[in-house]
């Protein structure tokens, strides 16, 4: 409403009755259009709030634990367990295509021996140079 006000009072003074008229579509053009640039703006400021916050750096947070050992298609879902987890990324890095059945650490350090039973192999690994390397391999027939 002030923008109806003021431009024709600033028409009617400087220009007399055409500059009256011309103030007030100025003002009625003013009056539509603050809103809806107001709404416009704030549409806008919140759509690059949004856009910044989410970003968060670019890059995904790390794992807090391995996944679980055997995937999706295994049959029901198992209660988690870090130590199948764990033999689960060994038999992974293996890139073997078996389901793990059972993994148990032999020895520790500097030796590093592993066992991994899966549904068609017993197999020793060892892993000291995080590379997992099969030592010894039985095919369960």
């Amino acid at each position: 409403m002030t923008s109806l006000v003021k431009h024709s009072y600033e028409g009617a003074t400087q220009e007399g009755l055409g500059g009256f008229l011309a103030g007030v579509g100025k003002g009625l053009v003013g009056t539509v259009t603050m809103p809806v640039i107001g709404v416009l703006d704030l549409a806008a400021e919140t759509a690059a709030a949004l856009r910044e916050s989410s970003g968060r750096g670019g890059r995904a947070p790390g794992r807090v634990r391995e996944p679980r050992a055997g995937g999706a298609g295994a049959g029901p879902l198992q209660r988690y367990c870090a130590r199948a987890a764990h033999g689960a990324r060994l038999l992974h890095a293996l890139a073997r295509r078996e389901r793990l059945v059972a993994y148990r650490p032999v020895r520790g350090a500097p030796h590093d021996i592993r066992a991994l039973l899966t549904d068609t192999h017993l197999r020793i690994v060892t892993c000291k140079h995080d590379a997992p390397h099969v030592v010894m391999e039985t095919h369960l027939r």
